[in-house]
């Protein structure tokens, strides 16, 4: 709520809002709960230690240890999804655009939520295996959150980002009457 309140359709346009995904907590203050201290595995320490002391030793140069960066392919089938998410979406902005929708432009990004998101699944899914490729199922599982975070982001925007004092006060009244 705080955020939207601080937004005019403004930050609609310019790019900012649809930068991010917002994730809505109908809760606002849930339960606090106790976390214990959890020990980390053994295995995962003595190879912490074992890399800093090579790295003492003068074997490795701390730029060695660390990971390169690595390519993530998508599946033919994930690829023709992709597309046509993103010819689904440049639709879906013709259309709220010639309808006059002033915050059409939360949906520019989409195909590239999905495909970020898409991403993260399939590397966190297989783990270390280095043998990734995001499937038809990550792309599917990315659309869909992405989709709930941007209608939500749409209909909070809609009742609460206001360009002026005047329009702030008068859709405060219409969420109380809703």
């Amino acid at each position: 709520a705080e955020l939207f309140s601080s937004l005019d359709r403004g930050a609609v346009a310019d790019g900012f809002l649809n930068r991010m995904l917002i994730v809505f907590a109908d809760e606002q203050q849930p339960p606090r709960r106790r976390v214990g201290r959890a020990e980390p595995p053994e295995d995962l320490v003595g190879r912490l230690v074992d890399l800093e002391n090579r790295v003492a030793l003068g074997e490795l140069e701390r730029s060695d240890a660390c990971p390169v960066a690595a390519m993530v392919p998508m599946s033919p089938e994930a690829e023709a999804m992709m597309e046509q998410i993103n010819d689904d979406a440049d639709a879906r902005i013709a259309a709220l655009r010639s309808a006059g929708e002033p915050l059409s432009d939360l949906w520019v990004r989409l195909g590239a939520h999905v495909a970020k998101l898409a991403l993260i699944k399939c590397v966190s899914d297989y783990g270390r295996s280095g043998d990734w490729k995001i499937q038809v199922h990550d792309i599917e599982w990315a659309h869909k959150f992405v989709v709930w975070c941007l209608e939500r982001t749409m209909a909070e925007a809609a009742t609460r980002a206001a360009d002026s004092q005047t329009e702030a006060q008068t859709q405060r009244v219409l969420r109380i009457i809703t």
